[in-house]
C-alpha cells in the first residue's frame, strides 16, 4: 500500500507541484526581471545614443578645424608651390624661345641688309642698259609716219611698197585718206605706185576687205593703162585682181565689192 501511495505520490503530485512551482517564478521572478531587462536595455539603447550623439557633436568641431589647418598649411602651399614651379618652367621656357627667335630675326635682318648693300653696289656699279631695239618694221612705221606728216606721200609710198611686206603697205593706207592722194587732179601718186597699190592690195584682201575695196576702186578710177610707164603690166596686174576677187566668200560681198568688180570688167574690156 505504502509502495502504491508513494508512486502515485510521484504520478500525480510531483508534476503539480513543479507547475505551480514554475507558474509562481514565471510570474513572480521571470516576467518582472524581463521587463525590468527591457526597460534598463530601452533606457541603455536611449543613453547610449545620446551619448554618442554628444560624443559626435565634441569630436564634429576639432575634426573640421583640424582638417582646416591641415588644407591651410600643407595642402594649400604644397598646391601654390607646385603651381609656382610650374610657371616657372613656362617662363623659362618662353624667355628661351623668345630669345632664339630674337636672335634668328636678328641674323635675318644682318643677311637682308648685306644683300641690299650688294645690290645697291651692284646698280651703282652696272652700266644702263641700251634702249630696246626696234624692229626694222617699226622704223619703217616711224619713218612713213615723219614722210605723210610732212606730205610726201610718194615718198611713203614708194618706202612702203619697197620694204616688199604688205602689212607695211596697209598699214600706210590706213593712216592717209584716198581723198588726199587720189582725190585730186593730178593724183598725187604716180600711175606706178597707183598700179602697184593694186596689185599689192589685191593680192592680200581678206587683211582688210573693206580699206582694200576703198583703196582699189579709187586707184583704178585714176589708173591709166595707156600710161608708158605701166601698159605693158596693167593686163597681168587686173587679171590677178579678178582673181582674188573671185576669191571673196559671197557674204562678203557688198555694194562696194560690186562697184569694184564693175570698175575692174570695164578696165579688162578697154585694155
Amino acid at each position: 500500500m505504502d509502495k502504491v501511495v508513494r508512486k502515485h505520490l510521484q504520478a500525480v503530485l510531483v508534476p503539480a507541484i513543479g507547475r505551480i512551482v514554475l507558474h509562481t517564478m514565471e510570474t513572480n521572478f521571470v516576467k518582472p526581471v524581463t521587463a525590468q531587462l527591457e526597460a534598463q536595455c530601452k533606457d541603455l539603447d536611449a543613453r547610449m545614443a545620446a551619448s554618442l550623439t554628444h560624443m559626435v557633436d565634441d569630436v564634429k568641431t576639432p575634426v573640421r578645424d583640424a582638417f582646416r589647418e591641415s588644407f591651410q598649411s600643407t595642402i594649400i602651399p604644397s598646391f601654390q608651390a607646385a603651381t609656382q614651379k610650374m610657371f616657372e618652367q613656362i617662363n623659362d621656357t618662353t624667355n628661351e624661345q623668345w630669345s632664339a627667335l630674337s636672335s634668328q630675326l636678328s641674323t635675318m635682318q644682318e643677311a637682308v641688309e648685306g644683300l641690299t648693300e650688294r645690290l645697291d653696289a651692284l646698280q651703282g656699279s652696272a652700266a644702263p642698259l641700251p634702249p630696246p631695239k626696234e624692229s626694222p618694221f617699226d622704223t619703217l612705221c616711224r619713218d612713213i609716219d615723219s614722210l605723210l606728216a610732212a606730205k610726201k606721200y610718194e615718198v611713203a609710198f614708194q618706202t612702203a611698197l619697197g620694204a616688199e611686206d604688205v602689212a607695211l603697205v596697209f598699214y600706210t593706207c590706213a593712216n592717209v585718206e584716198t581723198s588726199v592722194v587720189l582725190g585730186v587732179r593730178p593724183p598725187v601718186l604716180s600711175q606706178m605706185i597707183v598700179l602697184c597699190l593694186v596689185q599689192q592690195l589685191g593680192s592680200d584682201l581678206q587683211r582688210d576687205l573693206s580699206l582694200s575695196l576703198k583703196w582699189v576702186q579709187d586707184s583704178l578710177l585714176v589708173m591709166n593703162p595707156r600710161d608708158t610707164a605701166i601698159a605693158p603690166f596693167v593686163q597681168n596686174v587686173l587679171q590677178e585682181l579678178k582673181a582674188a576677187l573671185n576669191h571673196v566668200p559671197e557674204t562678203a560681198r557688198d555694194s562696194q565689192f560690186t562697184l569694184v568688180h564693175h570698175i575692174l570688167n570695164s578696165m579688162l574690156s578697154y585694155t
